[in-house]
């Protein structure tokens, strides 16, 4: 019997060292003693693949990445329309969307595209080993697959069927809702995944659409003719950006996409994203979301950053590296994690953005008898960075490493693809990385020091600690002002106060409508010389949410200020001058607590505003960030007071003297602490078109 194939080797291997004696033990170097002692060797040169793009019929886009090493192809495809075209309301519709599609099946088209289940498509799909995914991005829809080439074209044939009459099969939206609903409720018991939602929150807030998170109450709200109109006006073939990278030929895979998705309509430019705002506080603010039972606390940082194309986000992503990002040698992960012991991962980064404002964020998970400790020395070494310059050795070691492992990212064709199609999507130029690598091989330390005091104002930090309040918060109010968050619970129902509200209001279907608003008032304020009057006149829209507010001063100078979901201006006596993101979202924080807009999502049954009776007669409002205030009612059912909670500070309005105007009932005069408002006239419902919300 000849031997196994494993004993031949191993007579083999017993030969050689016959034949060449033992091999000798040579004296090893000695190990390192931290990161920092590690020699990196230069990588070979890499040349990435060539990436090529294509203008389709009707303005779509095609980019090619030829690589026929193996008979296989990638493929993405993106169109513009994700969650933060979400209306207000509706949030996870474009994620329902997303899931509709990718299980609803599709309707026959014509006698050669007859219609097909999910189930079919799922099983049509296993048979020939093709993956299939849909996801939601925050600026539109992904999808990927990859398959065998010569299953190519059948399978664009069956995408572009599925994208021009998608079926949305009541029984697979179900699931799909279901599933859905389900992550958000998991994402409760997540502490890690509930703090990366709410400090999105917290820094965009709740109501903007770069804001937003699902809610089951939403999910449950979206019926299919939501989706079947969102579908409408989503998915049309020149907005089509399709990419294919691996074994195809460029024409024959260019006139395959143009067939495959020649049924969908065209549909025009896309709708342009909302611009980002970012919030800032007045200062350092630690925002306690109360975990009780959870081992660990949660804490994030975040603000604004800077897009890609920007020239300084090069040196602030020289500075993540350094400081956050760069692996085991990080000053934040030296600091907290090896020296002190207070924490597994910690990180910080400005995370360039692609076609819209990028953002800075910092991390960490913590024992709960740390957090205050560990969120003191993570402010610390942030702020620490940008009081000297980096040292020029540490500065080019971490420039080092980055540029090293930059390689990485574009190494194989689907890399090459999604790279090339983010730009494309983003519509930034194809040599934008390559201008951010050239850009930090420049980066000189005072120019980090110099850029991250003006993005990083110090003593202005929006902190989000998730955990245990009754472990941390005296821990955390050592660091800075803490203000709680979260659903107040044990509330009662408030159906039957907040229908005598209404009716005492005018009734329900009456505050459902209403959608516009027009004051004019007076402000009285008292001072040390008197009483001194501000003469006010204002325009609100609720949806999108939009006031225009002229200010006469005592002294004769007009202030004008108009505020948009997108935008802000301020027309002064000097000339006119547009707001920075943190005061538009702080605007726009300030119109979602207005007390008539909260009564009109009450009667509109907003599902984003929760209600509830507290033990002494007050209803609560509440979003999904926590509490907006108390509402206490007279014995005639009308508001006598509204307690307005505003960045953890009670703010308390006081009503009288109302009167009906066309059918509603408005309070004429309110005080707000030191000023006295009277109503000299209120007009609801009043028209307004886009020059109302023009500063020009």
């Amino acid at each position: 019997m000849s031997p196994a194939p494993l004993q031949i080797l191993r007579i083999a291997v017993l030969a050689l060292v016959v034949l060449t004696g033992a091999p000798r033990i040579q004296a090893q170097a000695p190990l390192p003693t931290a990161p920092s002692d590690i020699e990196v060797p230069e990588l070979a040169p890499h040349e990435a693949p060539e990436s090529e793009v294509r203008t389709l019929t009707d303005g779509g886009k095609l980019v090619l990445v030829v690589d026929r090493e193996l008979p296989l192809v990638d493929g993405l495809l993106m169109l513009p329309g994700g969650s933060e075209l979400d209306p207000l309301g509706q949030a996870g519709r474009a994620e329902l969307l997303a899931a509709g599609l990718r299980t609803g099946g599709a309707v026959a088209i014509d006698d050669e595209r007859p219609g097909f289940t999910g189930l079919e498509l799922d099983q049509w799909l296993a048979s020939r080993a093709i993956t299939l995914s849909i996801q939601v991005e925050d600026t539109g829809l992904t999808m990927r697959f990859g398959c065998m080439a010569e299953d190519l074209d059948p399978l664009l044939a069956r995408l572009g069927q599925l994208f021009a009459a998608p079926a949305f099969e009541e029984g697979a939206l179900e699931v799909a809702r279901g599933q859905l609903i389900a992550a958000t409720e998991r994402r409760a018991d997540d502490t890690a995944a509930l703090a990366d939602a709410t400090i999105e929150m917290l820094l965009h807030g709740s109501g903007s659409p770069w804001g937003r998170i699902p809610t089951s109450a939403t999910l449950k709200g979206l019926e299919r003719p939501d989706l079947q109109a969102a579908a409408a006006r989503t998915l049309g073939r020149d907005r089509l950006l399709i990419g294919l990278a691996g074994a195809i030929a460029p024409d024959a895979a260019a006139a395959a996409v143009e067939k495959a998705f020649a049924p969908l309509p065209t549909l025009g430019a896309a709708p342009q994203p909302p611009p980002m705002t970012f919030t800032q506080p007045e200062r350092t603010t630690i925002y306690l979301l109360d975990r009780p039972g959870v081992t660990q606390t949660e804490l994030r940082i975040a603000g604004q950053g800077l897009r890609l194309e920007n020239p300084n986000q090069a040196t602030l992503a020289l500075w993540s590296h350094v400081v956050g990002t760069g692996g085991m040698d990080t000053r934040l992960t030296a600091r907290i994690r090896s020296e002190l012991g207070l924490a597994y991962g910690v990180g910080a980064r400005f995370e360039p953005g692609l076609g819209v404002a990028g953002r800075f964020e910092a991390w960490c998970a913590t024992r709960n008898d740390a957090a205050g400790d560990a969120l003191s020395e993570l402010l610390e070494v942030l702020l620490q960075s940008g009081a000297q310059p980096i040292p020029s050795s540490e500065l080019d070691a971490a420039r080092a490493r980055m540029l090293q492992g930059e390689a990485f990212e574009v190494d194989t064709p689907r890399k090459v693809l999604e790279r090339t199609m983010s730009l494309e999507f983003a519509g930034l130029s194809k040599d934008s990385w390559s201008q951010h690598r050239e850009r930090i091989e420049r980066v000189e330390p005072v120019m980090i020091q110099t850029q991250l005091r003006a993005v990083m104002p110090a003593g202005r930090f929006l902190c989000l600690a998730v955990g245990p309040a009754d472990e941390i918060q005296r821990s955390l109010e050592m660091v800075a002002d803490v203000v709680r968050i979260g659903a107040v619970t044990d509330l009662a129902d408030a159906s039957k106060e907040l229908e005598r509200m209404l009716t005492a209001l005018g009734g329900r279907e009456r505050w459902a409508a209403l959608e516009t608003v027009r004051i004019r008032q007076d402000v009285v304020f008292k001072t040390a010389n008197g009483e001194a009057v501000v003469e006010v006149e204002q325009t609100r829209r609720f949806a999108p949410r939009a006031i225009r507010l002229k200010q006469k001063t005592p002294g004769g100078a007009t202030y004008t200020n108009v505020v948009t979901a997108e935008e802000g201006w301020l027309r002064s006596p000097t000339g006119i001058s547009p707001l920075p993101g943190t005061q538009v979202a702080s605007w726009q924080n300030v119109l979602s607590r207005w007390f008539y807009y909260n009564v009109h999502r009450i009667a509109a049954g907003d599902p984003e505003l929760r209600t509830g009776l507290d033990d002494t007669g007050r209803i609560v409002l509440m979003d999904t960030l926590g509490e907006l205030g108390r509402i206490t009612l007279g014995e005639d059912g009308l508001p006598v007071r509204f307690e307005l909670r505003e960045g953890g500070d009670d703010k308390l309005y006081e009503y009288s003297d109302w009167q009906a105007v066309d059918g509603y009932r408005f309070a004429m005069t309110y005080l707000d602490g030191i000023q006295h408002v009277k109503i000299l006239e209120i007009e609801p419902n009043v028209a307004v078109d886009d020059a109302t919300f023009s500063v020009h």
